[in-house]
């Protein structure tokens, strides 16, 4: 029956250092501006590509996907890697500049994690009060959230062009 325990406490000490060597990884390669990318753009092959200062494609999403991973990896809200990408994730534009259009370059995969991450954070907060005054304005989260939505809702019936399809039933 001991060897049975300690066996199991390597595997949960296994787990924890890969955890931890995990958020060390995501932390690591987060850009300076709160984002993190899955295509470096100096390392980017072919003529296709187009550069954008801070943006590269799925960029709000996998950005989204990051802060979540912290989040549920137990890092503190008040960590610099956090609060940069929440900061981030905030001022992610939705909307292009005309009311209701949906955005050019936000996907669903944008939207959806934008508002999984920020609900998140959220939750963990509310975990991490116990009382506590809380230190988020959560009126933007939940703002920023409900944007997400919103696209997410139109851009279900827009065409690839931007019309409005009928809806079918």
């Amino acid at each position: 029956m001991a060897v049975k325990r300690d066996q199991a406490r390597f595997a949960d000490l296994r787990v924890e250092d890969a955890i931890k060597a995990g958020v060390a990884y995501i932390k690591k390669k987060q850009k300076n501006y709160g984002g993190w990318t899955i295509v470096e753009p100096k390392k980017a092959m072919g003529t296709g590509f187009v550069q954008r200062q801070h943006y590269t494609r799925y960029e709000p999403g996998v950005t989204a996907l990051a802060v979540y991973a912290l989040v549920k990896c137990d890092t503190p809200l008040e960590d610099k890697s956090v609060q940069t990408g929440i900061n981030y994730l905030l001022n992610v534009g939705i909307f292009s500049n005309t009311e209701h259009s949906v955005a050019a370059d936000l996907t669903t995969y944008d939207a959806a994690m934008i508002a999984v991450a920020l609900s998140s954070v959220i939750e963990k907060n509310k975990e991490n009060l116990a009382g506590q005054p809380t230190i988020l304005d959560l009126s933007a989260y939940f703002q920023k959230i409900a944007e997400a939505v919103q696209w997410l809702v139109q851009a279900q019936h827009a065409d690839p062009r931007g019309k409005k399809r009928s809806r079918q039933l």
